[in-house]
């Protein structure tokens, strides 16, 4: 996906999948979050008038998310943080140069453990875009706790991969 000097792509065994983009419309919204670049003068949004999906080959199988944000340099630091399935190890990546970055795993709180990016399995087709039905790699908790901790966090949804990227801010160390 690029979207004015932002990109993301999966990568698997190092090769990038192919992306398909869809107009976004009602059928495939509830399904999918909207990316857009805020213009940081005027805090307007600029939505993407399409939503990208790439093909899960083989359930299972690792993959990479390669990203860059090309207007990064030393006075336009830009910051990043991975969402997959809407959820993250709160990692954040410094740009401070034009250049891709690459993430293939989480780890937990204590960074003693590695979770590596696998595509999920679905029992059909149809749990996609009838009933929310994935199944992602995380711990099952009940539904009123999934509901509010989706309430929370607006970057991403099951089955989703986002990138956020931020206008990061030099700040003098002896000031602080």
């Amino acid at each position: 996906m690029h979207l004015q000097g932002f990109n993301l792509e999966i990568l698997v065994n190092e090769q990038p999948l192919p992306e398909y983009n869809l107009p976004i419309n009602e059928s495939n919204l509830k399904n999918t979050s909207i990316s857009y670049v805020t213009d940081s003068l005027t805090q307007m949004k600029k939505h993407s008038d399409f939503t990208t999906y790439v093909p899960v080959i083989t359930p299972g199988e690792r993959y990479t998310v390669k990203f860059e944000a090309k207007q990064a340099k030393p006075s336009n630091i830009i910051i990043s943080r991975i969402f997959i399935d809407g959820q993250s190890d709160q990692v954040q990546h410094l740009h401070q140069q034009s250049g891709s970055r690459t993430r293939s795993f989480f780890c937990n709180n204590e960074r003693t453990k590695v979770y590596f990016f696998k595509f999920s399995y679905f029992d059909k087709i149809d749990d996609l875009s009838n009933n929310n039905n994935f199944k992602v790699p995380f711990p099952i908790i009940k539904k009123s706790s999934i509901q509010q901790q989706q309430k929370k966090n607006t970057y991403g949804k099951p089955g989703s991969i986002t990138v956020c990227f931020f206008k990061g801010i030099i700040v003098d160390q002896d000031k602080i």
